[in-house]
């Protein structure tokens, strides 16, 4: 979310809070309000202090069963921020309950500058238009948790072995500093060969690991902060997130999972009553690749002028031909918001087992490294001692 500042004719001026500038457009537009004059304000933007993910989901789940009891929204948010346990949910729940007492509607407060994931605002915003947040708030808190699981499993898996690789790394580098130096003295000395390292291709490849991994750590994590960056523009994001669905294994886990959310969210929309064509603009608001999301939208279009789903979702690159099969077999029974919910918890269980593969291949890569970078040092070792006592034997 961003805040944009306003000004008409009149020389009114003010702020509203949106997604982008169409959808500051659109909200200006529902209070009566034709702008002159829309800029985004970036001093706010960079002012906002990052919002706690752990914060965000217990405020989601904690809002559910107050909504269910009757309270609205806002009534619930000021429960939470006046007895909440936790000091972070409560300071959340305040700013939002805060802004929205202010006339700031319930979706623009819930960015993922606060936490939230980028479905958060499409979903409640869906949410206040079908009279439902209950079932928005429900369908958030599913999301979010299957994402926290999700992370929680990715780290458990690997934990292990980037431990066993990050101290194989931490040997390997006293080994070259500290052992392999006096090895090597000694075993000159033996021999009789100043100035001539020994310990062979082992040696050589320590000393050469020693500078590699910082190298190529770095650039994994170079490539990991390009990959989440928020600053480019919108054509370079979409460019971005076009070229990240080509790229192999990792391609296939973005598609997965923004294919996975999107229709879950799409199917939670439909259930609570929101038009297929007006679900469809809100899911694609809530796809967190921009290439889909383009794509989500020109399906919509495609809806809107008599075509299937299904069709229209299979020739704009949405979905494949087997989910779009699947999809087109909830649209004969009439019951396409099932359909979805079963897609996305399928997408989601080959997302989940493709990442399981994905995380498995590079911890058997950590481990085989470690198992490499033990060797070398090994046989450098070996090598070292071997020239040593080489040279005492020799007359």
């Amino acid at each position: 979310m961003a805040d944009f500042r306003w000004k008409d004719n009149q020389a009114n001026t003010g702020t509203v809070r949106a997604s982008d500038r169409r959808e500051a457009l659109r909200s200006l537009a529902a209070r009566g309000i034709e702008p002159s004059e829309l800029l985004e304000d970036k001093t706010s933007a960079q002012q906002k202090r990052k919002g706690s993910v752990e914060a965000a989901s217990d405020l989601v789940s904690r809002l559910k069963p107050l909504l269910k009891s009757g309270l609205t929204a806002g009534e619930a948010l000021r429960t939470l921020s006046r007895r909440s346990a936790d000091p972070k949910t409560a300071s959340l729940a305040k700013e939002i309950w805060q802004e929205t007492a202010s006339g700031i509607p319930l979706h623009a407060s819930v960015g993922t500058e606060r936490g939230f994931p980028s479905h958060a605002s499409a979903l409640l915003r869906a949410g206040e238009a079908a009279g439902d947040l209950t079932t928005a708030f429900e369908s958030l808190d599913a999301l979010m948790r299957r994402r926290k699981q999700a992370r929680q499993a990715a780290l458990a898996a690997i934990a292990y072995p980037a431990l066993i690789a990050c101290m194989a790394y931490a040997v390997l580098v006293l080994f070259v500093t500290l052992l392999l130096p006096k090895l090597e003295e000694v075993a000159m000395a033996a021999a009789q060969t100043p100035g001539q390292p020994t310990g062979g291709l082992a040696a050589a490849f320590a000393r050469q690991a020693v500078i590699i991994v910082p190298i190529v750590t770095a650039i994994i994590a170079s490539a990991s902060l390009w990959i989440g960056s928020s600053r480019s523009s919108a054509s370079a994001k979409a460019r971005k997130d076009a070229w990240l669905l080509k790229v192999p294994v990792l391609g296939q886990l973005i598609g997965l999972s923004a294919r996975a959310e999107t229709c879950a969210v799409l199917a939670s929309l439909l259930r609570g009553g929101v038009p297929l064509s007006e679900a469809m603009g809100h899911a694609a608001e809530a796809c967190p690749n921009l290439h889909l999301k383009e794509s989500l939208r020109r399906a919509r279009s495609d809806v809107a002028g008599g075509e299937r789903p299904s069709t229209a979702l299979l020739a704009r690159g949405f979905l494949p031909a087997r989910d779009a099969d699947a999809l087109a077999a909830g649209e004969e029974s009439g019951a396409i918001a099932d359909s979805l919910a079963g897609l996305a918890a399928a997408l989601a269980e080959e997302r989940d087992a493709a990442q399981s593969s994905a995380i498995r291949l590079l911890a058997g890569g950590l481990m085989i490294a470690a198992f490499l970078v033990a060797l070398a040092c090994a046989i450098a070792v070996a090598s070292a001692l071997a020239s040593a006592g080489a040279g005492m034997l020799s007359p």
